[in-house]
């Protein structure tokens, strides 16, 4: 029993010193990382190494992040005007809306009456009409004739 017990400790402080290990590991990795961005930055400072960032065209980090700060803040500000702009031009675009596609359905119907053969007869239309007219292609047209 004191023997489970010994090795049940010994397995216990190989998992805490696993971990500790894997911990210290990490953030060797981690501040070795930080180390090499940080010299980078100071030879690109210096003007003995290459500038930093995603197309080397920063002298600093800092530079870099400020940048993209103010274009970040920069689209915010275009964003909300584009925004009050569609909110302040809503009603009138639905309205412009329905007036097009009530205007696609008169024009349909026009369309269906004269391939069908017109409202009126041939000699109702006599002296001149405003009406519609199908060119070769099957568009139409409204076309207003005298006779």
């Amino acid at each position: 029993m004191e023997t489970e017990k010994k090795i049940e400790d010994c397995k216990a402080d190989i998992r805490v010193n696993e971990s500790a290990f894997h911990h210290r590991n990490c953030k060797a990795m981690i501040d070795a990382s930080m180390r090499a961005r940080a010299e980078e930055e100071v030879r690109a400072k210096t003007g003995s190494g290459v500038a930093v960032g995603p197309n080397q065209e920063y002298r600093t980090y800092g530079q870099m992040f400020e940048e993209r700060a103010r274009m970040t803040h920069e689209n915010v500000k275009q964003l909300r005007r584009q925004k009050a702009e569609v909110e302040q031009n809503f009603e009138m675009h639905s309205k412009q809306l329905t007036m097009f596609s009530s205007l696609q359905m008169i024009l349909q119907s026009k369309l269906t009456i004269n391939r069908s053969g017109g409202m009126f007869g041939e000699s109702d239309m006599a002296g001149g009409a405003n009406q519609v007219v199908l060119d070769a292609k099957g568009q139409a047209a409204n076309v207003f004739t005298l006779s």
